[in-house]
């Protein structure tokens, strides 16, 4: 991680979201880190209920299809969801 570029885009109390870019390739990734002092290791966890079942994870492609659909669109967020 010592050649990677790490951005802080925003920070808020002990959270921070980071863009990090990875030097071999250039991948970029968004990060939320939480920041954790040792009091709080020991308090309950934020959410007791456990994360949903997903089916499959969203893939690379529908990712690059989402983006297009984004590119591509002019009007309101509800016109966005209103096409298919």
């Amino acid at each position: 991680m010592a050649d990677c570029g790490i951005n802080v885009l925003a920070q808020q109390g002990n959270r921070a979201l980071v863009r990090v870019t990875c030097a071999s390739c250039n991948d970029e990734n968004l990060l939320q880190i939480i920041f954790q002092t040792e009091a709080e290791e020991e308090r309950e966890p934020l959410f007791d209920e456990a994360r949903p079942e997903v089916e499959a994870p969203i893939t690379g492609d529908e990712l690059l299809e989402l983006h297009t659909v984004l590119a591509g669109h002019d009007g309101s967020l509800t016109d966005l969801f209103g096409k298919r």
